[in-house]
């Protein structure tokens, strides 16, 4: 069985770094109001300056709180999901990067800036994950194609050693198989 191993050339043209302003000014201003019902703002996370940046290979995602900084880096292959969410009456997205936290940038109502960003998630999503893919994949084909080589090496040896101990082989299908006769008799005698 011949493997083959072909190069598949990812994309040519590198993707910009696009930085995106992603705070959520109106959810943190009603958690705010609204703090002695949910205790929400002691939450890491919920309350600050939240910025997105999509960088070539992965995204970044930063949370700027005061008491509480968060940030988070993925390759754009472990998002898992992007989808524009609909709250209420504001336009947000979500992602795996989030944590199936729905980001609502702005007053709510900035759906051409959240459709931007779910669609250059995605794009960005599809052609590194599946780049990521296939170099996963190029690797493991080289790895098979060494170890077929090493298969074949130690055959080789193999068949040397038998051939220099004099010992027959015999065809099982199509692989040749040395099998060696046991001298069961003198047990106390070793000739090499």
């Amino acid at each position: 069985m011949n493997i083959e191993v072909t190069a598949v050339e990812a994309p040519t043209s590198p993707f910009e770094t696009r930085e995106y302003d992603v705070t959520d000014t109106m959810c943190q201003m009603i958690v705010c109001l609204t703090c002695p019902v949910t205790f929400l703002p002691l939450i890491p996370g919920v309350m600050g300056k939240k910025t997105l940046v999509l960088e070539e290979e992965e995204v970044y995602y930063e949370v700027r709180g005061g008491l509480c900084d968060i940030t988070t880096r993925r390759p754009y292959g472990e998002l898992q999901n992007v989808a524009k969410e609909n709250v209420l009456c504001c336009s947000g997205f979500s992602s795996g990067l989030m944590q199936g936290m729905v980001l609502c940038p702005g007053s709510g109502c900035n759906h051409d800036l959240v459709d931007e960003i779910v669609t250059k998630m995605k794009r960005r999503m599809k052609e590194r994950g599946d780049t990521g893919q296939i170099r996963r994949t190029e690797d493991a084909l080289m790895e098979i194609k060494a170890l077929k080589s090493d298969i074949e090496d130690i055959k080789r040896n193999m068949q040397t050693i038998a051939t220099s101990l004099n010992v027959p082989t015999v065809t099982y299908g199509s692989v040749p198989l040395a099998e060696a006769e046991m001298d069961r008799g003198d047990h106390g005698s070793w000739k090499p």
